[in-house]
């Protein structure tokens, strides 16, 4: 995953190369080399922001479970 990146960053990197994508594909068909090469790339854009957004939802669950068991020592009596 690319850090100097943010999530808005590589939202427009894959909507860019997906609009390559079909215009390559629309030039030239989609069984050319170069749309086969621009898809792969598109597919590796995505799993980053898939790995991304996962990240993300770890940390969260992280943070949320850290919340709840400090939320309960807090409140509950001994």
């Amino acid at each position: 995953m690319r850090d100097d990146k943010s999530l808005d960053d590589l939202t427009v990197d894959i909507q860019t190369k997906r609009s390559e994508m079909y215009s390559i594909a629309n030039q030239y068909g989609y069984s050319d080399e170069r749309t086969l090469k621009n898809s792969q790339e598109l597919d590796q854009l995505i799993v980053e922001y898939q790995n991304y957004m996962l990240t993300l939802s770890e940390k969260k669950s992280i943070y949320m479970k850290f919340y709840y068991c400090n939320s309960r020592m807090k409140y509950t009596k001994i």
